[in-house]
């Protein structure tokens, strides 16, 4: 996806690679985005003592192979400078050879690789490590999300941060109508820990996979329940069933409004769905708004991993 001003749009359609040129609105998808994600972190629920015991052992192991490591480590750079101070007589000794010389290069080089992986082995911690409660997340959430706008730089970065990737797919509603596009992506919740090894450990416990619409829902379906709903009852006022017209007038929308989001929900019924958007895999040949596929330079490749998160 690239931006385009205030609109996101698929850069494979411009170069008729891709028949979906549906475009998103920025401001309206970050404001949806936005708002799955504070409900997920408002919804987080503490860890019970079993898991917070299983997260403890696994620590612990951990450690004890950390510790390990570093031996090993530490092991192998000791061998490395007797191997050096070695080559070193060697040259002090008259000895030009350029297999000598290669060979102290090579060990010059291995010995930085182990110093590096030895200081990044000592600057993680080994201390006790303490899990988070639900209410420590959402206020480490709230901290970083406070007085950020939405079109903000840092907000951007912060969201980059909690979702890595956003996989965007068109759908359409089961009667037909324009070609929405919906969000699917996993949230990792663990990225607003400050601790690396809490990251590390409660990344898996810690991530969502969501699925959200980058789009306000057109008239029939937007009511479709209400007007569902109330068809299905009885009016206290007749003691009958809610006719159409009266469903219209109590709900604010116009007769002909309430019989499409009836009639909507008549064919989710004989297809047999609960969800009334339908997802495309090709452009609908009733659909003239797009006509990407129709042109001599269309040839549709799909991106690599194309559907996976």
């Amino acid at each position: 996806m690239q931006q385009l001003g205030e609109h996101l749009m698929c850069g494979g359609a411009r170069e008729h690679k891709c028949w979906n040129g549906v475009t998103v609105d920025g401001p309206l998808a970050a404001r949806k985005i936005s708002e799955a994600v504070f409900h997920e972190i408002e919804a987080v629920k503490d860890f019970d003592e079993v898991f917070r015991e299983m997260v403890g052992e696994e620590a612990r192991q951990t450690d004890a192979e950390h510790g390990a490591r570093i031996r090993e480590v530490s092991a192998k750079i000791a061998r490395n400078e007797r191997e050096l101070a070695n080559v070193a007589r060697f040259i002090r000794d008259g000895s030009h050879s350029p297999t000598i010389r290669a060979e102290l290069e090579q060990l010059e080089k291995e010995k930085l690789e182990l110093a590096l992986q030895l200081d990044e082995l000592q600057d993680r911690p080994v201390d006790n490590l303490v899990i988070p409660t639900a209410e420590e997340i959402r206020l480490l959430a709230r901290d970083a999300f406070q007085d950020l706008a939405l079109e903000s730089s840092e907000f951007a970065r912060l969201i980059r941060c909690l979702i890595p990737k956003i996989l965007v797919v068109p759908y359409r509603l089961c009667d037909g109508g324009h070609i929405v596009l919906r969000s699917r992506f996993r949230l990792c919740l663990s990225g607003l820990l400050p601790d690396r090894r809490a990251r590390e450990v409660l990344e898996e416990p810690l991530t969502r996979t969501l699925s959200v619409d980058l789009f306000n829902p057109c008239q029939r379906e937007a009511f479709r329940e209400q007007v569902v709903a109330l068809r299905a009852s009885l009016n206290p006022e007749t003691g009958r069933n809610y006719t159409e017209c009266e469903v219209a007038r109590k709900v604010g929308i116009t007769t002909t409004a309430a019989q499409r989001a009836a009639a909507l929900q008549r064919q989710m019924d004989r297809l047999g769905l609960t969800d009334p958007y339908v997802p495309l895999a090709e452009p609908p040949d009733d659909y003239s708004k797009l006509r990407r596929h129709k042109h001599h330079r269309y040839c549709f490749e799909p991106l690599e991993q194309a559907g996976q998160l």
